[in-house]
């Protein structure tokens, strides 16, 4: 039992460490891309269903979190899953919303958007197969989007993201 927890703690030390590595990037560290403030561009509807599933994606990232430091591979698995398909944006809008969407957001903004969303599909695959390497470094991406993402396009409500926004393209190479 002394070593799962030792494990859950080296786990969950990495994720922080990655996380301050990822949101402290210097600039140039990610290629340019468009800066764009997109919520103050949305009609109320549509800022309404990206705040649910942010606010979806936040839980559910909560708990692949914990689950990954618990070994909960179980957990991680349905986690990565209920992100994966929290496509809020593609489930519920209408044609009407979606040529609105479309007429605003940058195309960064949707590439962004369906690269989250294929990592958190990953971690889903890594917690069925059991891999919790492949799930802290999964987990470790899906942060590495949202700080990215946040940066580019909601730095209105991030400001402590903007200058990553202002260079960063969601991909951190070693």
């Amino acid at each position: 039992m002394h070593m799962k927890n030792g494990i859950a703690k080296v786990l969950a030390s990495a994720g922080i460490i990655v996380l301050l590595i990822t949101i402290t990037q210097p600039p140039g560290a990610y290629a340019k891309e468009e800066h764009t403030a997109l919520g103050p561009q949305l009609s109320e509807r549509l800022r309404t269903l990206l705040r649910e599933e942010m606010n979806l994606i936040q839980a559910g990232m909560g708990r692949a979190l914990i689950a990954i430091a618990a070994g909960d591979h179980q957990a991680v698995y349905e986690n990565g899953r209920d992100i994966y398909k929290s496509f809020i944006l593609k489930q519920q809008l209408t044609e009407e919303d979606r040529r609105e969407l479309m007429a605003v957001a940058p195309v960064g903004f949707i590439e962004l958007d369906g690269a989250f969303h294929d990592t958190a599909h990953k971690l889903a695959k890594a917690g069925r197969d059991e891999d919790s390497e492949l799930q802290a470094f999964y987990f470790s991406r899906l942060v590495e989007s949202c700080t990215v993402c946040h940066g580019r396009h909601a730095s209105d409500r991030f400001p402590g993201l903007s200058r990553l926004g202002e260079s960063g393209s969601g991909h951190h190479h070693h």
